[in-house]
């Protein structure tokens, strides 16, 4: 018994110095998140676009290195402590899509009447088949942009 146990932990060490090496998977998924936000604007929530309206700023990210195909995008944004809502309809993700050159651009936008000019905190994620994430302190710049 102990011959065939030497002799099989003999083959399968032969096998594994023998077999070829595997090709590296690749640079690693990133997600990065940029380092300011939208200026703050002015934003309407409401269906008829009659309600009352809120500061907003959009926050983005580049997803790089990563499969093609559709992820789903998760974002927090918080300033002085406390955390802004996302603009109706995102209820807290979305879409991402990645391209065949391994790259993807996303983002959110964020209402509440504290915000400011100045850092803020954005903590991102991508999920579904794939998992990056990412936190940031970004800065809101000075003035507004009014459309």
């Amino acid at each position: 018994m102990r011959a065939f146990l030497s002799s099989t932990l003999a083959a399968c060490a032969a096998i594994l110095l023998l077999a070829p090496a595997t090709a590296d998977a690749g640079p690693a998924t990133r997600l990065k998140i940029d380092h300011s936000t939208s200026a703050i604007f002015q934003f309407d929530p409401s269906i008829e676009g009659n309600g009352p309206l809120y500061d907003a700023v959009s926050a983005t990210v580049q997803l790089r290195n990563c499969p093609v195909g559709s992820y789903s995008l998760h974002m927090e944004f918080v300033q002085d402590g406390i955390s802004y809502e996302l603009t109706p309809g995102a209820l807290g993700r979305g879409e991402i899509n990645c391209d065949a050159t391994g790259r993807a651009q996303g983002g959110w936008t964020f209402m509440g009447n504290g915000l400011h000019p100045g850092p803020a905190v954005v903590t991102a994620w991508v999920t579904g088949g794939i998992v990056a994430e990412s936190s940031r302190t970004v800065r809101i710049p000075a003035g507004y942009n009014q459309p």
